[in-house]
């Protein structure tokens, strides 16, 4: 399942998201891996990247119901239900000096969907893999990746971001986010939901 849609939330409600996130004031932290299963050898790959975990289960921000409110409009767009709102990340992947694609990850172990919301224009793509995870939860993500994939996946689909565009894949794929190194930043709503 691959799915994408130009101008996937209202102008208004889509700027008003915009604005906040990159303003002056919004709480960034800074994660040494994009992919979350603590792979140590896996993060010496790339030079890391800034996140904002919204939701987790839970709302943990101010900005969790505008973000939920953005996904909600664009599912009716692509006349989906969301069932269970899981975690939003928002991620912001600087500038890089050369092409960094960042480990190949699933976000959960359980079955799931992704939405990718992007903020702004940049090179910095998103690759979605063939493979998928398979392990039923008793491997991590990443063990899965090197182990029983042998540390090698083949690319079936790569997006450019594109302002206000939205993509939604099945979870289990493995996927990555890449640096951008033409614009200065990379900005993302990762949604986590069934």
């Amino acid at each position: 399942m691959f799915l994408q849609r130009s101008e996937a939330v209202p102008d208004q409600l889509f700027r008003k998201i915009k604005g906040i996130i990159e303003g002056d004031s919004f709480p960034w932290f800074y994660a040494s891996t994009s992919a979350y299963d603590g792979n140590k050898e896996l993060e010496t790959l790339h030079n890391g990247s800034f996140g904002h975990i919204a939701y987790n289960g839970g709302k943990i921000t101010p900005i969790s119901d505008l973000l939920e409110a953005a996904l909600l409009v664009a599912l009716d767009k692509f006349s989906m239900q969301l069932n269970t709102l899981k975690r939003i990340r928002i991620g912001y992947i600087p500038i890089a000096a050369k092409d960094t694609i960042n480990p190949p990850h699933v976000d959960i172990l359980t079955p799931h969907k992704v939405a990718l919301l992007y903020l702004n224009n940049s090179d910095g793509d998103t690759l979605l893999y063939n493979e998928h995870y398979s392990s039923g939860g008793h491997l991590s993500s990443s063990d899965y990746y090197q182990y029983t994939l042998g540390g090698h996946v083949t690319v079936d689909t790569t997006v450019t971001p594109v302002e206000n565009k939205m993509i939604i894949f099945d979870g289990l794929q493995y996927h990555s986010s890449s640096a951008p190194i033409k614009t200065k930043r990379r900005i993302a709503v990762n949604y986590v939901f069934t």
